[in-house]
C-alpha cells in the first residue's frame, strides 16, 4: 500500500514492513520523522501463524527504524480487523 509521499512520489510499503518518512506540518514541530508500518488484515479465515508472523515482522521493522524514544498504537486493530483481546 501507499503509506506516504505525494501523488508524484508515493512511498510504498509491503505488508509486514515499515518505512521512515520525514514529519510534516504540525508534527514536524515535535518529531523529526514518523515510522509507518503495514500490519496484515485479519479476516477470520487468515491462518493464525501467517498473521502472527506478519504482524511481528511489522513491529520488528518499525522498531528497527525508530529512534531511542518510540510510541506505537495497537497495530492490526481497527481498520485491519484484528481482535483486541
Amino acid at each position: 500500500p501507499v503509506v506516504g509521499g505525494d501523488d508524484a512520489y508515493p512511498i510504498r510499503c509491503a505488508t509486514g514492513d515499515a518505512v521512515r518518512v520525514p514529519a510534516r506540518g504540525g508534527l514536524a514541530n515535535v518529531f523529526d520523522a514518523l515510522v509507518l508500518a503495514v500490519p496484515p488484515f485479519w479476516t477470520g479465515d487468515t491462518p493464525a501463524d501467517y498473521w502472527r508472523n506478519t504482524l511481528a515482522a511489522a513491529y520488528r521493522s518499525a522498531f528497527a527504524l525508530a529512534g531511542p524514544s518510540v510510541a506505537t498504537p495497537l497495530m492490526g486493530a481497527g481498520a485491519r480487523g484484528a481482535p483486541t483481546a
